[in-house]
């Protein structure tokens, strides 16, 4: 991140895809590593900011299958797909954020954009 701050994009990039390999290898015979912020979401947050919207969904994606349901996760990937045009993607991540989020305080950020979002339809 700061070498991302120094303007740096594509080499903080490069460096978060290399963190995240190194942290999918690491065992889970104990459980999850003690990670404050997944390297894949971190990296998503990243490539939003630099209008990168389709790799950024790939690596929520990527975050989401080895931390399910996580919110912060959820909500990249919602804001990732939105930004990529896959209103689908966009609206199941909404959805499952609402179902995460359900009992949630009402000023926890980013709440009032999930629930402006209209429900999914079957």
């Amino acid at each position: 991140m700061l070498r991302a701050s120094e303007g740096a994009n594509d080499e903080a990039i490069a460096l978060l895809r290399d963190a995240a390999k190194l942290e999918e290898a690491l065992p889970l015979e104990y459980g999850p590593p003690d990670v404050v912020k997944p390297t894949q979401e971190l990296l998503g947050e990243l490539l939003l900011t630099q209008a990168k919207p389709v790799e950024a969904q790939q690596a929520f994606v990527r975050a989401l299958a080895l931390t399910p349901r996580r919110a912060l996760s959820l909500l990249g990937l919602a804001r990732a797909a939105t930004m990529a045009g896959d209103s689908t993607a966009a609206a199941a991540a909404y959805a499952d954020l609402r179902q995460v989020w359900h009992r949630a305080d009402a000023d926890l950020p980013g709440l009032s954009e999930v629930t402006r979002q209209p429900a999914q339809t079957h």
